[in-house]
């Protein structure tokens, strides 16, 4: 196989020669071996090798047998599987692989040779690597099917697919002028435009800078007086997801309808960030919370807390804190509950804790509900991680109330030793500051 990947012929020929060790190539009944090295001389695009093959080793004898004597009888080949259907699939690929290449003299060849009814693969292929003499032969020659342009006239095919997905701009404006000229309403429709911004999406990137075909179908007429569907095929979710800033917001300040807009923000936000770092490295979404902060609500910004639940590090959560209008209206209980109630599954123990020693402390009841913060918590931690905990709610509330938690953590014996000790060190506290008390209004001796 090495010296059809080099196209090397001589190394070929000798080894189906002159070599000791012959090539197992055209043994009887060894098609397998055989037609693969067809598939490989055309991947490598070496058109001499496949041409060697075909009409001076024993290939011929398959061509004739089982393609030019049954190509237009599909019972009869059907009924050679057995034996050759190696060979019929692989001619399929050989056709694609020929069409991605874009060698015209080889697909001239094979078109002659070893000729198939439908060509619309070959068309696509051709099309994904932007090969427009290719797609233009096919069709100034007639080559494509009634079936191929009946593929070709759905809203969603893979001639236009490939070429959008792969931004191939003369191969898409190449298909759009063939459809004009033949009166294909495909193209005119609001599914096909939605269905070219999603396909010229799909490889979008953080580094991408050519929007020329997404621009073409964002602004394309028909979009005009249905900029809804961005928001229900969530375009700005897929832009959101490329992290890329410029991209989103170039075509998010062209959203006129401030509603739209507004919940185009709010309906993609969350899929500028994933897991993990700072947010210094999602520009995008600190570019959506410093200029639209505004549309975030509580419940929007609490989902952003949320959203830290499944964080592996929460590194975030401290750049969060710097956001005054983040961080005001939020209840942080509501916060410290949800944590707790996923704890089981996300191993949140790190991050109550940061919600604990954060400036959230302020407003935060640990009794409230009947105290179920404790009552939930202490079921799912292990001890020593309790009297982690109860040490964070020592220094971050000191004067809270232990009669609950004696009565929460009766049973637990270290958790109790760790609430007689805090009850002990406050009992020292007072007894220390009552005697600098006396000290202080104690009389001065006399001398």
């Amino acid at each position: 196989m090495t010296a059809i990947k080099t196209g090397d012929l001589d190394a070929v020929k000798y080894l189906l020669g002159d070599s000791p060790i012959k090539a197992n190539l055209h043994l009887q009944n060894e098609v397998g071996d055989a037609e693969y090295c067809l598939v490989v001389a055309t991947e490598y695009n070496h058109f001499h090798l496949f041409k060697y093959f075909l009409e001076e080793t024993d290939l011929k004898n398959y061509r004739e047998t089982v393609w030019k004597d049954n190509q237009t009888d599909k019972t009869k080949i059907n009924g050679f599987h057995s034996r050759y259907g190696d060979f019929i699939d692989s001619l399929n690929n050989i056709y694609l692989l020929a069409g991605a290449n874009g060698n015209l003299e080889f697909i001239q060849y094979l078109v002659k040779e070893l000729p198939v009814k439908n060509k619309f693969d070959l068309f696509s292929y051709a099309s994904l690597k932007n090969h427009v003499p290719v797609m233009d032969y096919l069709v100034q020659n007639k080559l494509l099917s009634d079936n191929d342009i009946e593929q070709f006239m759905l809203i969603k095919n893979n001639a236009f697919g490939y070429a959008l997905s792969h931004d191939n701009k003369e191969a898409f404006h190449y298909l759009k002028d063939y459809c004009h000229k033949n009166h294909f309403t495909n193209m005119d429709s609001l599914a096909f435009v939605v269905y070219g911004l999603e396909k010229t999406l799909e490889r979008k990137n953080e580094k991408s800078t050519d929007f020329e075909l997404f621009d073409y179908f964002f602004h394309h007429p028909m979009m005009k007086n249905h900029q809804d569907e961005l928001l229900s095929r969530k375009i700005f979710q897929i832009m959101a997801g490329t992290f890329n800033a410029d991209f989103y917001f170039t075509y998010l300040e062209q959203i006129e309808d401030k509603k739209l807009k507004k919940q185009l923000v709010l309906d993609s936000w969350h899929y500028s960030i994933r897991d993990g770092g700072t947010l210094d490295d999602y520009p995008l979404f600190k570019r959506i919370l410093e200029k639209y902060h505004h549309y975030f609500n509580v419940q929007e910004k609490e989902k952003i807390f949320n959203y830290l639940i499944y964080d592996k590090d929460r590194e975030k959560f401290h750049d969060y804190m710097k956001y005054d209008f983040l961080t005001q209206s939020i209840k942080p209980d509501n916060l410290l509950m949800h944590a707790i109630e996923t704890i089981e599954i996300e191993d949140t123990f790190a991050y109550i804790k940061d919600i604990l020693q954060s400036s959230f402390k302020k407003r935060i009841n640990l009794h409230r509900a009947d105290n179920h913060f404790f009552k939930k918590i202490q079921k799912t931690l292990t001890e020593e991680q309790m009297i982690e905990l109860l040490e964070a709610v020592r220094l971050s509330f000191p004067h809270t109330d232990l009669k609950p938690l004696e009565k929460i953590f009766k049973d637990n014996q270290m958790a109790m030793h760790f609430i007689n000790n805090w009850k002990l060190h406050d009992k020292l506290e007072v007894d220390i500051e009552n005697k600098q008390d006396i000290a202080n209004t104690k009389p001065l001796l006399k001398i």
